[in-house]
């Protein structure tokens, strides 16, 4: 979405906010319509849990992106800097596999067009059979890998399906890593 990852927790947060993207408070902010919570309760929990993702160095926000709606967002900063460097989003989770892997296919050609050609690339299925149940639990056992990486001068953006089979894009910041990794080293 165009905003850097760089900077405090608050700040990426309220980029986030502008893209509309939303703290997530403990229940699904897309499907509220006919709740009885008054607007001052709904701003009263998105406000307490700014507040305490700003605490954990973490947020979980939801907002639709890349063409998918209703993705989570997850913002990492360094336990002790608040320097975000790390964004992870997860799409919703489709238990059929064709679906799935057409998900998945197309954000590796949303990223291949704009990042150019994969640093890397694993897709293996082998599942024990070709139902869906069985494509989902070879991802959790380990025997199936999707993963699509690509190296940036700005940092590492992976494409995965981790092993409760869902679709995961991972952006990693080069500078602030190695500040995250400077860090550590001075701490041992």
């Amino acid at each position: 979405n165009n905003v850097p990852i760089n900077g405090s927790l608050k700040n990426y947060v309220a980029q986030m906010e502008k893209k509309n993207f939303r703290i997530y408070v403990g229940r699904d902010m897309f499907d509220l319509e006919g709740d009885e919570e008054t607007k001052e309760q709904k701003e009263q929990r998105e406000k307490k849990a700014k507040l305490e993702a700003y605490k954990e160095g973490k947020a979980m926000m939801v907002g639709d992106f890349a063409d998918f709606k209703k993705c989570s967002l997850y913002v990492e900063t360094l336990a002790n800097k608040d320097l975000v460097y790390k964004i992870q989003v997860q799409f919703q989770y489709v238990s059929e596999w064709e679906k799935k892997k057409e998900n998945y296919f197309h954000l590796k050609q949303l990223l291949t067009k704009k990042y150019g050609a994969p640093t890397s690339c694993t897709e293996k299925l082998k599942p024990e059979s070709m139902e869906d149940y069985d494509i989902n639990n070879s991802f959790h056992k380990g025997r199936s890998k999707y993963e699509t990486i690509y190296k940036t001068d700005k940092g590492d953006i992976t494409l995965y399906i981790n092993k409760n089979s869902r679709i995961i894009l991972e952006y990693l910041d080069k500078k602030n890593s190695e500040l995250i990794t400077e860090h550590a080293l001075e701490e041992l």
